[in-house]
């Protein structure tokens, strides 16, 4: 058993009030959340990813309350454009589109359970339940928890016309009504996946149900990497840990949930019982590479950093590929520092790594490409082809030497633009001597 420190239990108070939004309102969520900023519990991302959790536990009814938390919090404090464009914002100010379509308005009649609506809609559509997909509409109910749609569909038979292998419990616990539930519980086969949506949806009561009636284990793992983050505290500190891989398994839901405090808190676990592990090397660096997937900056350096206090012979290198399957120059970058001139091969990478930053990164990227050697002489003829002399000038500052590429072919190759091409490169040759 573990009891955890202090500093864990003030951040489970604050980021559960990020859920609970009964009785509050926008602004006090904010501020709640400027002052967790302030004294370091949190940090904008970890704001962003409460928010997001929050929005799919409570629902898209409650999607304008949600709209007005970001609007207010955008106002007092300056936020990255990677949040800006989260698909969190372009979901929320979807649903706060007046509906422009049949089917969006037959969605937000079953997002408000808006039976009197629904039964007006069918009843001036022409043969409605021959038309309709009788699976996606009941599953629509389900995520909705709209009950009384729902119960009007059971009335009217659905059941006969939906394919119930589609039907998955999950879909009813993002609901939380219990007598859907119940119901698809007839039609399902239940498996500790299930578990697994019920902490993502913080639905406490049907996680007791579950442990109950089908004798799952509890995950209090899983609590943690859903944010929820007081019955995280209570299950972990009343279940028995083993040492060894379950603790790697807190630590990677500790960086899937964003939170520092609690990254370092198994950190310190992990490395009082570094000794416990055969191959510690190759699972920290899995660590290193989850929070790249992740897009955790900040987590990436402090991993990297702590790195350093384990009896690892090699180094660690963040995974280049996993950088790049993020679309993040702020991760690409911060990846990169880790690597030295020669690290790196272009073979190490399913990427082309080079053309891949040209066209879609800035400068600072492409030149730190170049700074690491990351490059062949191919990528050097790609940007003189594009006549991009930026990166020219950047391959001779950082030492290549133009000459490899004056050869017999060199006008062949680019035809007219070779008297412009060579006539720059004989003012970077004098720019930048090769020493």
């Amino acid at each position: 058993m573990y009891e955890l420190p202090n500093n864990i239990k003030e951040l489970a108070e604050l980021t559960d009030s990020f859920f609970n939004i009964e009785s509050k309102s926008p602004s006090e969520i904010v501020n709640a959340a400027l002052d967790g900023i302030k004294k370091s519990k949190i940090n904008v991302r970890n704001f962003f990813d409460l928010i997001e959790n929050s929005a799919l536990v409570n629902g898209p009814q409650h999607s304008k309350f949600y709209c007005q938390i970001l609007q207010v919090f955008t106002k007092v404090i300056q936020v990255d454009q990677e949040n800006l464009n989260s698909e969190l914002i372009k979901h929320l100010k979807n649903y706060q589109q007046p509906p422009d379509t049949e089917e969006m308005c037959l969605k937000k009649m079953i997002m408000y359970d808006d039976i009197g609506n629904f039964i007006n809609y069918i009843n001036d559509t022409n043969e409605f339940f021959k038309k309709v997909n009788a699976t996606e509409l009941l599953i629509s109910c389900a995520r909705s928890g709209a009950i009384n749609i729902f119960k009007y569909l059971i009335v009217n038979d659905i059941m006969k016309k939906v394919d119930k292998t589609k039907l998955f419990l999950s879909d009813a616990i993002r609901g939380k009504n219990s007598e859907i539930i119940h119901e698809f519980e007839k039609y399902v086969y239940v498996t500790e996946i299930d578990m697994q949506s019920v902490y993502f949806f913080h639905d406490r009561i049907f996680i007791d149900y579950l442990h109950d009636k089908y004798d799952f284990n509890y995950k209090p793992y899983y609590a943690l990497r859903y944010r929820d983050l007081k019955l995280f505290i209570e299950q972990f500190e009343q279940t028995p840990i083993e040492k060894g891989k379950i603790i790697i398994k807190y630590l990677k839901c500790a960086i899937q949930s964003g939170f520092v405090i609690i990254i370092q808190y198994f950190l310190d676990q992990l490395l009082a019982i570094q000794d416990c592990f055969d191959n510690l090397y190759h699972r920290y660096t899995k660590v290193v590479n989850l929070a790249i997937e992740e897009r955790y900056p900040n987590i990436l350096n402090m991993l990297m950093d702590f790195s350093k206090k384990f009896n690892f012979k090699n180094k660690i290198y963040p995974d280049v590929n996993e950088a790049f399957e993020t679309y993040s120059e702020t991760i690409f970058i911060e990846v990169l520092k880790y690597y030295e001139k020669g690290d790196m091969q272009n073979g190490d990478t399913d990427w082309d790594v080079f053309q891949y930053v040209y066209q879609n990164f800035s400068s600072k990227s492409v030149e730190m490409l170049i700074k690491n050697g990351f490059y062949d002489i191919e990528d050097v003829y790609y940007c003189m082809e594009n006549c991009n002399y930026v990166a020219m000038e950047l391959f001779a500052k950082h030492g290549f030497d133009f000459s490899l590429v004056m050869n017999p072919d060199f006008s062949k190759r680019f035809g007219w633009m070779s008297n412009q091409l060579l006539n720059f490169i004989v003012q970077l040759k004098k720019k930048y001597p090769i020493k």
